[in-house]
């Protein structure tokens, strides 16, 4: 269970990391119940992984932008769900069931899919002017819908920036099955992704179906945009998706050292996310919203790893210089 006491309160940065790991012995004991800021690296560390594993996929697949129209699109069919639910069942707040937002979230994402083709081909858009046009209605008619419909604003903005600070403890069992059904198609389905990623003319001519593992990567991002919403939201999970990926892609060579690397960097800057916001308050007294500190955070990583391998890069364009020097080609 959640603990009331929270043994953070107060903590600076190192406080909260020498604090953090001296519990997680006692945690995994059970000698102690789970605090509300370890609460929030749990989430957050599991909505980086199950996102982390199909972004790899997204950054390769050119995907990024179905990525971004997914993300925002889903919240026309939390918008109804919640609507149609809140109307069944008096007094139904934001703690849904999982199983009708899941649905929500597959059938919007093959709405989206299926219209921003069926666009494509009914006129002359290019591909992503039809997914803009697509997600930004059905987001704008989500948000329209919410909005109308509920009095509560605090409704419409959790739906939108997400609330990870007003996550219990029952919420842990949906997010953990989002991330155990991602890791179980991605591990099943390896052969087939790698396959149609890197060399799909191969894969089409050996009969494999390329739309089946299109279809395969729409229903990963839309119940990973699901299982996030509560914790940070329909947008800023796009950076989950992407940045992570994107950093692992400038150290890891292979696609399976990619994805565990973007896991771990998805684990990594959640717990810094979640400690960084804990100092902020403790030392200013300003709250600032956890997801969005944690996205910061990512970002800050992918400039600082960005740098870096551009200095190195650069070094190793002055040593071919300077050897070029030393030993010019013969000129005959």
């Amino acid at each position: 269970m959640l603990g009331t006491f929270n043994p953070y309160s107060g903590a600076c940065w190192t406080e909260f990391v020498i604090t953090f790991f001296q519990r997680c012995f006692q945690l995994l004991t059970g000698q102690t119940s789970i605090a509300s800021d370890e609460l929030q690296v749990i989430v957050l560390a599991m909505i980086s992984a199950s996102a982390a594993v199909v972004g790899v996929f997204l950054i390769y697949r050119k995907m990024t932008m179905l990525a971004n129209a997914l993300s925002h699109s889903v919240l026309f069919g939390i918008a109804i769900t919640y609507l149609i639910m809140r109307s069944a069942l008096p007094g139904f707040n934001l703690s849904m069931s999982f199983q009708a937002m899941f649905v929500a979230a597959i059938i919007t994402g093959f709405i989206t899919a299926f219209s921003s083709e069926l666009i494509v081909k009914l006129s002359r858009l290019q591909k992503d002017a039809a997914i803009g046009l697509v997600f930004t209605t059905l987001f704008a008619i989500g948000i329209v819908l919410i909005s109308l419909f509920s009095r509560n604003s605090h409704v419409g903005i959790e739906l939108v920036l997400g609330n990870v600070d007003a996550l219990h403890i029952q919420d842990l069992p949906n997010i953990l099955k989002m991330l155990l059904i991602n890791l179980s198609l991605v591990l099943i389905f390896f052969g087939g992704l790698k396959l149609t990623t890197f060399d799909p003319t191969y894969g089409h001519l050996r009969g494999v179906s390329l739309s089946f593992y299109n279809y395969l990567i729409i229903f990963l991002l839309s119940i990973t945009s699901i299982g996030s919403f509560r914790a940070v939201g329909v947008v800023l999970v796009l950076s989950f998706f992407i940045v992570p990926p994107l950093i692992a892609k400038m150290h890891a060579k292979s696609l399976t050292s990619q994805i565990l690397l973007a896991m771990g960097i998805g684990v990594f800057s959640s717990f810094l996310g979640v400690s960084i916001n804990r100092h902020i308050y403790t030392s200013y007294q300003i709250a600032l919203s956890t997801g969005g500190i944690t996205v910061i955070t990512l970002y800050v990583l992918f400039f600082v790893n960005w740098g870096f391998v551009q200095f190195v890069e650069q070094l190793k364009r002055w040593n071919l210089l300077k050897k070029w020097q030393e030993n010019p080609p013969i000129q005959t």
